[in-house]
């Protein structure tokens, strides 16, 4: 029964997350907007010098998506503990059960899946135009792997969001705390792992097991399988235990002391 209940409860919060959607829609075009601008300024380099404009695209675009799944649950949890609180709202959504942990999975379909994949297509479209190359030129060879990446990186998405929450809350020095991890995040997601010479060290970064998972749908995967295949499992277990007791602290400590606003 235990069971059921909780499968109730993520299916209300999912319902919930759409529903919340509506009021951040400017938002969410704005974001999209930007990932494009950024894809193209830091990678419209490097598909132009390349000599080979197909792999390059194929390697370096599915770690946007692991990215973004990632980071857009970090900025859930700034939106949860900045916006709502600017809004008076947090008191009211403490009071009816929606805690940080709640919210975060509120969030994971809406701002954690359907943003990001609309985002992801958005970079598609724009790098094999700026390429040159056929739409189809950079469609997942494996899309099980693809659907596969997306599930993988909830759980450090889940991690990364209540660790945000928890620096919220424990200093005031929140956003610094914020934009620090997500410029870790970039290194194995963004940044292939390539960049280092043990590139299965990068797997320390959670959101990299994702990243690479969505390199294997098209081919470019730079880590050996085996270091995957163990990373894979490990890193979703850790993460969703980490990011339960992060989020279960950060719950307690704005129940005793409340939570200071953060511009």
């Amino acid at each position: 029964m235990r069971v059921l209940e909780r499968i109730r409860n993520v299916v209300v919060l999912t319902y919930l997350g759409f529903r919340l959607m509506r009021y951040f829609v400017t938002g969410y075009l704005t974001s999209v907007l930007n990932s494009v601008l950024w894809f193209l300024l830091v990678y419209a380099p490097v598909i132009t010098f390349t000599t080979d404009p197909a792999r390059t695209v194929q390697l370096f675009l599915p770690g946007f998506l692991a990215y973004t799944v990632v980071s857009w649950c970090g900025w859930a949890a700034t939106e949860y503990l900045r916006h709502f609180l600017y809004e008076g709202l947090l008191d009211l959504y403490r009071e009816c059960g929606l805690g940080v942990r709640e919210y975060l999975v509120s969030t994971m379909l809406s701002e954690g899946i359907v943003i990001p994949v609309l985002t992801y297509i958005a970079l598609y479209v724009a790098a094999v135009e700026y390429a040159g190359l056929p739409l189809t030129a950079a469609f997942p060879r494996n899309w099980l792997y693809a659907v596969l990446a997306l599930v993988l990186a909830l759980p450090p998405a889940y991690l990364y969001g209540n660790l945000v929450a928890l620096f919220f809350t424990l200093t005031p020095a929140g956003n610094i705390w914020t934009n620090l991890i997500q410029m870790t995040l970039l290194i194995g997601t963004v940044i292939p792992p390539t960049v280092s010479p043990r590139p299965e060290l990068v797997l320390l970064n959670p959101a990299t097991t994702a990243a690479e998972l969505m390199r294997w749908a098209y081919g470019t995967t730079t880590i050996a399988p085996e270091h995957m295949l163990v990373a894979a499992p490990v890193t979703a277990v850790v993460s969703l235990v980490l990011g339960h007791v992060a989020g279960s602290l950060c719950d307690k400590y704005i129940a005793k002391h409340g939570v200071r606003y953060v511009i």
